[in-house]
């Protein structure tokens, strides 16, 4: 069974997942999750009340040494790295990175449809075309981490779309809201599973 970390209105995801047929339980149960066959870490939330929940849940040990397939998105994605400048905190660490708020001379959030330029090839995105558009919404994004970027779009400037560390991928899209592009991605996540 799949986990998806419950950090409050995900009802788009689940929809899509529901969609899928795909085995999932929403839930902040450190035991819970230690049982799942694969986390996904949703895009809601801010950073520092995130690691909050995290930390006073026992998951932030749990996630960070991970070793089933895992996918954030968004904020899930973000957490990933060291440190996030939204609220000033520590986060997972599975891979060197820093998550920083766009130019101060951007409307923000970043807001619509961007494409992806496809740099690797993944299980994350097969059947996917490069240039494939999905939709964003984030102020914050994750500057030159220390992982395989898969996949780069940009707003003002380029930054990574889609990442990969070992067994952990994010996208700093919601697939969920993406259409059927969205839904192969997520789709192709739940057969790592």
């Amino acid at each position: 069974m799949l986990s998806v970390i419950d950090t409050g209105n995900i009802t788009s995801l689940c929809l899509a997942l529901d969609r899928l047929g795909a085995d999932y339980v929403i839930t902040r149960d450190r035991s819970r999750v230690e049982r799942s066959s694969a986390v996904i870490f949703p895009g809601q939330g801010r950073a520092g009340s995130t690691m909050s929940m995290l930390n006073e849940q026992g998951l932030t040990d749990v996630l960070r040494t991970w070793t089933k397939p895992y996918l954030g998105i968004c904020l899930g994605m973000q957490l990933l790295g060291d440190f996030s400048e939204e609220d000033n905190v520590a986060t997972l660490s599975v891979f060197p990175g820093v998550t920083t708020r766009f130019a101060s001379t951007l409307i923000t959030p970043h807001m619509g449809w961007n494409p992806v330029r496809l740099e690797q090839s993944s299980p994350l995105t097969a059947g996917i075309a490069d240039q494939t558009s999905f939709y964003y919404v984030h102020s914050f994004y994750l500057d030159e981490p220390g992982c395989q970027v898969i996949g780069t779009t940009a707003y003002g400037q380029p930054f990574p779309a889609i990442v990969r560390h070992q067994n952990f991928h994010g996208v700093q899209f919601h697939p969920e809201k993406s259409g059927p592009a969205g839904i192969q991605l997520l789709m192709n996540f739940v057969s790592l599973c």
